[in-house]
C-alpha cells in the first residue's frame, strides 16, 4: 500500500482545517495587544477609552475561545477521518494478500500495524502538523508585532530564539530513531504476551511459571 500518498491527500476538510489553524494565533496576539490598551488606558486615567477597550477586549477573547476550539475540533476531527481511511486501505491490502505472504506476519503484527501505528500517525503526523503551523503563525505573528512595536528589541529577541531552534534540530534525528525502537519494542512485547498467553497449558504442565515472570 503507498502509505505516502494517502498521508498527503488534500481535500477541503484539511484546507479549512489549515485555515482555521492560520487564523487562530492571530487572536493569541489581539489578546495581547488588548491587555496592552488597557493597561494604557488605565494608566492614562482615560475611562472612555478604557471602556471602549473593554469591549474590544471583550471581542478579542470570544474569538480567541471559539478559534482556538475550532483548530483543536477541526484538528481532531481531521485526524481520525483520515486514520479510518488508513486503516481501511491497510486492512484492504492485507484481506488481498495471498496466503504464503500473509503468513509472513503474525496476528499480533497486523493488529499493532492497524491499531498503534495508525495511533502514532495521528498522534505524531496530523495532529502533530497542525500544532506545528499554529506554532509557527504564532512565532510569526508574534515577530511582525514585536517589529511594529520595536525594531531593535525584536531583532535581538529572534537572534536569542535561532540558537535554541538550531540546537533542537541536531535532537530530532535522534529522536526518530527512539521513536522506531519504541515501535520495534512494542511488536515484540505484543508477540511475547501472545506466545505466553496461548502457551498457558504447556508453561502449566512443565511448571515453568517463574521462568516467563522472570
Amino acid at each position: 500500500m503507498k502509505m505516502k500518498k494517502i498521508l498527503i491527500k488534500v481535500n477541503s476538510l484539511f484546507i479549512l482545517t489549515l485555515t482555521i489553524n492560520l487564523i487562530a494565533p492571530i487572536n493569541n496576539i489581539g489578546f495581547a495587544f488588548a491587555i496592552k490598551w488597557l493597561i494604557d488606558a488605565g494608566l492614562s486615567h482615560d475611562f472612555v477609552q478604557l471602556k471602549n477597550n473593554l469591549i474590544r477586549s471583550g471581542v478579542i477573547i470570544m474569538s480567541f475561545i471559539i478559534f482556538n476550539y475550532l483548530a483543536k475540533l477541526l484538528t481532531s476531527y481531521y485526524a481520525e477521518k483520515r486514520v479510518k481511511e488508513i486503516r481501511i486501505s491497510l486492512l484492504e491490502s492485507i484481506l488481498k494478500q495471498d496466503f504464503a505472504n500473509f503468513q509472513n506476519k503474525t496476528v499480533s503484527d497486523y493488529q499493532h500495524q492497524l491499531i498503534m501505528e495508525t495511533k502514532t500517525i495521528s498522534q505524531d503526523y496530523f495532529q502533530g502538523f497542525f500544532k506545528i503551523i499554529r506554532a509557527l503563525a504564532l512565532i510569526g505573528y508574534s515577530l511582525l508585532g514585536m517589529f511594529i512595536g520595536n525594531f531593535w528589541l525584536a531583532l535581538i529577541i529572534l537572534i536569542a530564539t535561532i540558537i535554541p531552534i538550531i540546537l533542537s534540530n541536531f535532537t530530532m534525528q535522534k529522536t526518530r530513531q527512539y521513536q522506531d525502537n519504541l515501535i520495534k519494542q512494542e511488536k515484540f512485547y505484543w508477540q511475547q504476551l501472545k506466545e505466553i498467553i496461548l502457551g498457558y497449558l504447556l508453561i502449566k504442565n512443565y511448571q515453568v511459571e517463574s521462568h516467563f515472570l522472570n
